[in-house]
């Protein structure tokens, strides 16, 4: 029963999230049908598109995964 009402409840609450505009429709990775391959093509179809009409594109990459690693513990539980 708790796993039906489970489901459930992340329908409803995913349905509110996307349905107010609450998350934006290019959030890839947390959306139905939105991973991190649709993120890629996403991103490949947009440089092309720019590429194509002569504009310039540039892209920002960052990598996250480390950042609490250099943050002193004992400040942050302080």
């Amino acid at each position: 029963m708790s796993k039906i009402s489970e489901k459930v409840v992340h329908c409803q609450f995913q349905y509110f999230l996307f349905s107010d505009i609450l998350i934006s429709s290019k959030q890839f990775g947390f959306g139905p049908k939105l991973s991190t391959t649709s993120a890629l093509t996403s991103f490949a179809d947009e440089v092309l598109l720019h590429m194509e009409s002569g504009e310039l594109c540039g892209a920002v990459f960052l990598d996250w995964t480390k950042e609490f690693d250099t943050v002193d513990h004992d400040i942050s539980l302080s």
